[in-house]
């Protein structure tokens, strides 16, 4: 039959031990044919007549043709094999031999398991040896019909019994077992890499095993292969012996996946760990500690609903797709280690090392934008507040629950990844007494972007509160605040839900907002008061404004209304909008001109009316915004001394409109988050690994780790002054090199500056000429 082709993988040492063996078992067999030749004509003549007719077969070294097709039973042998476990399952592999007069051997794998005990059926004991060789042949080969024959024979030996179809075949395979597997299981023929490896023959003829063009492979240990779409599991191939070596720097490899094989460079090779530590609770604990084997830990542990997973003294949190079950915080309070990773174990070991270091603790989360970042910050500061206790009820779990209810009305936009994505930066710190009991708490905001409340991109919205406020506002106070009637268009798209089921919710969430009020002290003054900002606001949206002429109002009774509520006319509120000379006045502060010479030599470029508008609202929200942090503050401040205290930073996560597949740059705001959370980066990153180096280099502990070419210092260099952190040579030796926030200080006071004179300053001083590799540089151009 036709050669099936070759197997490129093979166990390593096997071939080897196969011809061992079988030269073991045919000297026993030679040995034990010379006795029972001897025998039988001494005993049975009918049998040396039978042999001098034919052939006899000698199957696992017991002779096969006595008398009635049924052997003597031989004495009792049993042969050990140590086989290797293959690397694929063969379809069918054969080993022919060389030399005139010897049957070919057939070894085929079949689903039986390897039998490793000896069982004496009928007259024929069954045995693990995997040759099946023939004796006393003459000198014809077997012909394609009978090579057909033996290998669509099924079961010769079936209880102990030869089979016979009228002529009893050339040369019966054996029967066929799991262990007979001696090449991988993709199929290929029985093949050996060893020049000329020789097997002895009964009669003492050498047979070379036939020499196939191919290398041999054995497989060693599972790594993890990294790609562009990844990583995937693999396995390392080495050569065996006599077999060329691949050049320095590659290794062969065979992906699991798709039992592919492929060389590849080393660099892109990672060790995996054991398979117990797959769900590892703490990624410290890792053998190899690599990108691909923190990845799959992470992602083991999330297809099992585990969330959270240390990372030594951090915690990783992963935010799932649907609602997941939560510990208890009975379970972590009163311990200082042993807690399984969760926000409530950081913040318990921040209340610890607060009390016995005495000193103040910080909880900071980092993470892209709408990672849940906001919701971690809760459960830390009402775990706290919760397991602590307070000094009365000026801090409670109320007002904490409280305070994030209100934040996340005023302070939180709608976008495609989260229905609340923070828009502002905070510090939330509770004040502890000597007794370790929580006195006060103080919240201070930040980077508002204001400017979300005119302004939108396509797939953004507006406030959340605007929506919750047009959805549960009060028939009564709808009347009041010109709002039981909905204007046809919004500059600023202030729309309320078109839908029933947001219209629910945004409703259900403005009860919940007013519940929350009440729970920090708000009065009904102080709360209607809101009301009516954020309904001039929205008045202001549908008044629109004149986009040729003068700088005017388009629908004077929407302004009417707007004026109405913040209480006021509509000529105070035009003059405030429009008519606000703010550079004149700062001119006529400082120089003491005359207004009419001031107003000649005005040059530069003047607001629209539509900026004029814009800028009203922001300026509006933001002074709400400042406002109910004030009321906030007073419903959970105390007079008490606070002796320490525990700090939680929120800010807005990383933001970059590209991954979002706008065609837009980042704005200033945008900007300011990204330096933001760089600047919180750089201290993890300091923190972390350079203080830990700094300390095992002090105590002359020899650690072999590779710092990061790129760190968050270089990136924060770019956008602030600390030319001390990042040294490069500028273009005028004269000047110090000068981040972009200095920069813009600088140019917005230059008569005729614009952007481009900005970015060719920052380039001057933080680009990098003469590297290869832009990706490295903290600055390079781009074409927008």
């Amino acid at each position: 039959p036709p050669m099936s082709p070759v197997s490129p993988v093979a166990t390593a040492g096997f071939i080897k031990q196969l011809v061992r063996e079988t030269e073991k078992e045919a000297k026993e067999a030679r040995e034990q044919e010379k006795e029972r030749k001897f025998e039988q004509q001494n005993e049975c003549q009918p049998v040396d007549e039978a042999m001098d007719r034919g052939t006899q077969l000698l199957v696992n070294g017991h002779l096969g043709d006595g008398p009635d097709g049924r052997s003597a039973p031989p004495p009792e042998t049993k042969a050990t094999h140590k086989r290797a476990k293959p690397l694929r399952k063969p379809k069918g592999t054969q080993a022919r031999t060389a030399s005139a007069g010897q049957c070919t051997t057939q070894l085929e794998n079949t689903d039986t398991p390897q039998q490793n005990t000896e069982q004496n059926i009928g007259s024929f004991p069954s045995s693990q040896g995997p040759v099946a060789m023939e004796t006393t042949l003459g000198t014809q080969q077997p012909s394609r019909k009978d090579e057909l024959s033996m290998e669509n024979w099924d079961s010769p030996l079936d209880m102990g019994n030869v089979r016979q179809d009228g002529q009893e075949p050339s040369c019966p395979a054996p029967e066929r077992q799991e262990g007979e597997n001696i090449a991988e299981r993709t199929g290929g023929n029985l093949i050996s890499q060893e020049a000329n490896q020789e097997v002895v023959g009964s009669h003492g003829e050498q047979v070379d095993l036939e020499k196939v063009n191919g290398d041999i492979w054995y497989e060693t240990d599972q790594v993890w292969y990294v790609n562009k779409e990844g990583f995937t599991l693999a396995t390392v191939l080495k050569p065996d012996v006599g077999t060329s070596e691949l050049p320095e720097g590659q290794v062969r490899i065979r992906i699991e996946s798709d039992n592919m094989i492929i060389d590849t460079d080393e660099e892109l090779i990672h060790k995996t760990n054991p398979p117990k530590l797959d769900y590892s609770e703490d990624l410290a604990q890792l053998i190899s500690l690599n990108e691909s084997s923190v990845l799959h830990v992470l992602q083991q542990r999330y297809g099992s609903q585990l969330i959270h997973t240390k990372a030594g003294p951090n915690l990783i949190i992963i935010r799932p797709s649907s609602t997941v079950s939560n510990y208890s915080g009975k379970l972590f309070k009163g311990k200082q280690d042993g807690m399984p990773p969760h926000v409530f174990a950081v913040a318990q070991r921040a209340y610890w090392n607060m009390l016995i270091h005495r000193k103040d603790q910080s909880i900071i989360p980092l993470g892209w934008s709408g990672a849940g970042k906001t919701t971690s910050c809760q459960s830390a500061l009402e775990y706290i507040v919760g397991t602590a206790g307070s000094v009365g009820t000026t801090v409670t779990v109320e007002k904490i629950q409280a305070m994030f209810t209100i934040l996340r009305a005023f302070g939180t936009i709608s976008t495609p990844q989260n229905n609340a994505t923070t828009r502002f930066s905070m510090v939330a710190s509770l004040d502890f007494n000597q007794a370790g009991r929580v006195s006060a708490a103080h919240l201070q905001t930040m980077l508002l972007e204001q400017i979300h409340v005119a302004q939108q991109s396509s797939c953004e919205g507006t406030f959340n509160v605007f929506h919750q406020m047009l959805a549960g506002l009060d028939l009564s106070f709808r009347s009041e605040l010109h709002l039981h009637q909905m204007a046809e268009s919004q500059i600023f798209g202030i729309l309320p839900f078109a839908k029933v089921e947001e219209k629910q919710r945004a409703s259900s969430a403005f009860g919940k907002l007013q519940a929350a009020m009440e729970t920090l002290g708000f009065t009904a003054d102080e709360q209607m008061t809101i009301w009516r900002v954020l309904a001039a606001i929205y008045h202001l949206g549908a008044a629109g404004v004149c986009k040729v002429g003068r700088r005017q109002f388009m629908k004077f009774e929407w302004a009417q209304n707007a004026a109405s509520v913040l209480g006021c006319e509509l000529e105070e509120l035009s003059t405030a909008v429009f008519k606000h000379h703010l550079k004149l006045i700062i001119q006529q502060a400082t120089s003491k001109i005359h207004s009419e010479e001031t107003a000649d030599s005005t040059t530069g470029p003047r607001l629209t009316g539509l900026e004029c508008v814009e800028g009203m609202a922001a300026g509006l929200y933001e002074e709400l915004f400042a406002i109910i942090i004030m009321l906030i503050n007073r419903s959970v401040s105390s007079q008490q001394l606070a002796l320490t205290s525990i700090m939680v930073v929120d800010t807005p996560g990383f933001q970059n409109p590209h991954h979002e597949n706008r065609e837009r740059a980042a704005t200033f705001e945008e900007l300011c988050h990204n330096y933001v959370h760089e600047r919180l980066q750089l201290l993890y990153h300091e923190r972390t690994l350079v203080s830990q180096l700094e300390r095992f280099k002090e105590e002359k502990v020899q650690v072999t780790f590779d710092m990061a070419e790129s760190v968050p210092a270089s990136t924060v260099s770019v956008i602030d002054q600390t030319s001390s952190q990042f040294k490069v040579q500028p273009s005028n030796k004269g000047e110090e090199p000068k981040g972009l926030l200095w920069i813009l200080d600088e140019e917005v006071l230059v008569q005729g500056s614009n952007d481009a004179v900005v970015l060719n300053r920052l380039c001057s001083y933080f680009e990098k000429k003469g590297m290869g590799n832009e990706d490295k540089q903290p600055v390079r151009r781009c074409e927008q």
